[in-house]
């Protein structure tokens, strides 16, 4: 048996040690110190070129810190009096394509790496680990079953891996459970996976049903595909858009299909917690004589958030407003007030520039973590979230919390994605029957 662990910054560390590769073999830093202290001093020499008058200078360490990859960023310094200000626009350039990248990662499948015969239980629990994805048996045979599945998975991403366990298997996935992939029982008569979806990076998609309907009025046919898109259940989308000029549809010779209008640009919003979305993509149908559709091309747009940063405040009993930047965003504790044993603390999320994760839905926001940690380092969660500000670029949100005393010796933790991403996510599915 042979297993290896992978990560979506897979590519950040092979940057990374080659960063340190070339640091060593340039003199630039001692081989025999441990890595950590040379990518230390090795920032710590580049924020001097950073620094330095030479602007020339000052855009070659820039050049050099984006190329070591998001790895660094925690070792790298925010921007201070202590250096210029055409330093500090460069850092604060270099902290946000460093904090961009590191939030594209989550874009990319999960990689399976594993060889040799396993149980299913086995093989769950090392999707699950190698993934972060949360994988449940509930097939009548989930405690009985001990025959052995055999995989040869390189790198291979988490969908393509999943489908060829499914198959051998003869299992489903329940798509209505929440944060969770939910195995179930398989019809006996069910096509494999790979002959039914299709794979984009974290996304799957299956076209699951074709109704035809006669209105007898006019005598027209029209069609509605239903198709469904499952994520990794890592992933949390906020909303996803379909255009119809997004679309394309045609015939087993070829010739185009008029696709329905379906009221121009649609916003639909995933329940939070749920792993897949159905979309139904309605046609028309010019003749009976045709019996399948050839081909139907499409592209949904999701908007997802990008990996989620920790902001900490502490000092909470001056009452003061306190702010933090990543990433395009402002993170602001903007009131502290308190009204008898309940402190009410306003959380502002400001973007540089209209977003949109602002544009209509806004529940992600009440997602996020936010917890008063006491002084012996206990979490105190909110007893009610309320939205208080609300427009183009800014929400905020406040928090109530029942504390018996003053905050001295309390911090607050505020968890949320920096960076939200919109990106597309563009299949192909060829030969569905026309019934």
């Amino acid at each position: 048996m042979q297993r290896r662990n992978q990560a979506n910054g897979r590519g950040f560390r092979l940057g990374l040690f080659a960063f340190l590769l070339i640091a060593v073999c340039s003199g630039w830093v001692s081989a025999q110190t441990s890595p950590e202290m040379d990518l230390q001093r090795e920032i710590r020499r580049l924020m001097a070129d950073l620094n330095a008058p030479q602007a020339a200078r000052r855009e070659a360490a820039a050049e050099k810190l984006k190329q070591a990859g998001p790895e660094i960023l925690p070792y790298l310094p925010q921007p201070s009096r202590v250096f210029s200000a055409a330093t500090n626009k460069l850092l604060e350039q270099v902290r946000r394509e460093l904090e961009e990248a590191q939030s594209r990662a989550i874009w990319k499948p999960s990689e399976i790496t594993l060889q040799g015969e396993f149980t299913l239980k086995e093989l769950l629990a090392e999707l699950a680990q190698q993934s972060g994805n949360r994988l449940v048996n509930n097939s009548r045979e989930a405690e009985q079953t001990q025959s052995k599945i055999t995989v040869n998975f390189q790198e291979t991403p988490f969908w393509e891996a999943l489908n060829e366990v499914l198959d051998q298997a003869k299992l489903e996935l329940y798509p209505y459970e929440s944060q969770t992939h939910t195995l179930m029982n398989r019809p006996e008569n069910a096509k494999p996976m790979a002959e039914r979806t299709v794979v984009r990076g974290a996304f799957r998609i299956e076209p699951q049903e074709i109704r035809l309907t006669n209105y007898l009025k006019t005598d027209d046919e029209q069609g509605v595909l239903q198709i469904e898109m499952m994520w990794e259940s890592r992933l949390k989308p906020i909303a996803f858009y379909l255009q119809p000029q997004a679309f394309s549809f045609t015939d087993e010779e070829g010739n185009s299909l008029t696709l329905e209008q379906f009221g121009g640009r649609r916003e639909i919003i995933p329940t939070a917690g749920e792993t897949s979305q159905t979309f139904v993509l309605p046609f028309r149908v010019p003749s009976r004589e045709i019996k399948k559709i050839g081909s139907v091309k499409g592209s949904i747009e999701v908007l997802l958030p990008g990996t989620a940063q920790t902001f900490t405040f502490s000092n909470l009993e001056a009452g003061v407003s306190q702010q933090q930047e990543a990433g395009n965003m402002t993170v602001s504790l903007d009131r502290i007030f308190q009204n008898r044993d309940i402190w009410d603390i306003l959380v502002k999320l400001e973007f540089d520039d209209r977003t949109a994760a602002l544009e209509s839905y806004r529940g992600w926001v009440f997602q996020n973590e936010a917890n008063l940690i006491d002084p012996q380092g206990n979490p105190v969660q909110a007893g009610l979230e309320e939205e208080s500000i609300r427009n183009n670029r800014q929400i905020g949100v406040t928090y109530s919390y029942i504390i018996d005393g003053d905050l001295e010796g309390y911090t607050y933790r505020y968890i949320t994605p920096t960076v939200i991403l919109r990106e597309p996510v563009t299949f192909e599915l060829k030969d569905i029957p026309l019934p």
